[in-house]
């Protein structure tokens, strides 16, 4: 069980707190209001993690923090302040903290990023490496074959048990969003994003999806950091993805030029806006297949292809099967409970 040292003058708040922080299974070890007693308590307990205010009475709470990590360099920090000041949440993040929370704040985004500094399930650090690799790469294709497999090495890892299959997605989750968005656990809608059904995580394709829109939306949300004008075009073929898109379509809505998105997409995930758009769809039409028992040519229509065996020459390209081949391979691993 991990420990946790709160630090605030607020002696309301510190009770408030210390009930939330032990319903998550951790043990809290002291709750002080200045920052002699934070730095003697620090000293003392070595605590995990640290939830702390900024400013004391007595001093300055991210310099006493930067002392303790330099005495008790495996604690980790949580920030929770008044001050919304860009410099402080700056400094914040010099001294590694996983996260700067603005006060007011809910139980439910306390809740959230603790889950940040929970142990991952069983070892999961090398599934995690192998999605930033995909994140950080300019290799779109990527993004597409690499969920598959990880999907099968969490239900392998997990031996099928759906409840530490949706720990180990809650570990990917927490740390990617950690890694890829600053403090996302100020963002109402963190909570709310990807959830994870724990009832319905000993279905391999539901975990190959939900790992696929995760690092799809990081992916895109790097890509749009580096080239802000791109984030139209994803608006756009996300809201169209269930249509029959061409270029010309997103040229037109987003007013952007023709050579600026091939240039772009070839830069940044090594194909076309059209490939992508390939991936998205395909990734869909496993959905589908699987989940809605739908036929080939309805599942062609409901993705915006006119030609039901052009749609079945694509999903063949991606997948190695056709439609049907998919469908009667996804029965005989159901009827062998894989």
């Amino acid at each position: 069980m991990k420990t946790v040292l709160i630090a605030d003058e607020d002696v309301v708040l510190r009770g408030a707190l210390k009930k939330i922080i032990e319903e998550r299974d951790f043990k809290v070890v002291s709750c002080v209001g200045d920052t002699e007693s934070m730095m003697k308590e620090s000293l003392k307990y070595k605590p995990d993690i640290i939830l702390s205010e900024i400013k004391f009475p007595d001093g300055n709470g991210l310099a006493c923090a930067k002392q303790i990590r330099e005495e008790c360099p495996r604690s980790e920090f949580l920030i929770l302040s008044a001050y919304r000041n860009p410099s402080f949440i700056k400094e914040a993040f010099t001294i590694r903290a996983k996260a700067y929370l603005s006060k007011p704040v809910s139980g439910q985004k306390i809740r959230a990023a603790l889950d940040c500094f929970k142990t991952d399930a069983r070892d999961s650090s090398e599934i995690i490496k192998a999605l930033q690799d995909v994140i950080e790469s300019r290799d779109y294709s990527q993004a597409y074959r690499e969920p598959a497999r990880i999907s099968e090495e969490i239900m392998e890892l997990c031996d099928g048990d759906p409840e530490t299959v949706a720990e180990i997605l809650k570990a990917i989750k927490v740390r990617l969003f950690s890694r890829y968005v600053e403090n996302p656990y100020q963002d109402d809608s963190f909570t709310d994003r990807f959830p994870i059904n724990t009832e319905l995580m000993n279905n391999r394709i539901l975990v190959e999806m939900w790992i696929s829109n995760v690092v799809d939306h990081l992916y895109k949300h790097r890509f749009i950091e580096r080239y802000k004008s791109v984030g139209p075009v994803f608006e756009y073929i996300d809201e169209h993805i269930k249509d029959n898109i061409s270029v010309g379509q997103i040229v037109d809505s987003c007013h952007i030029s023709h050579q600026y998105i091939l240039r772009m997409f070839k830069d940044q995930m090594g194909m076309s806006a059209l490939d992508y758009i390939q991936n998205r769809k395909m990734m869909l039409a496993k959905w589908y297949l699987h989940f809605e028992k739908s036929a080939t040519l309805n599942v062609a229509v409901k993705l915006g292809y006119e030609d039901g065996g052009y749609f079945a020459k694509i999903f063949r390209k991606f997948e190695g099967v056709t439609p049907h081949q998919y469908k009667v391979r996804l029965r005989e691993r159901q009827s062998k409970g894989a």
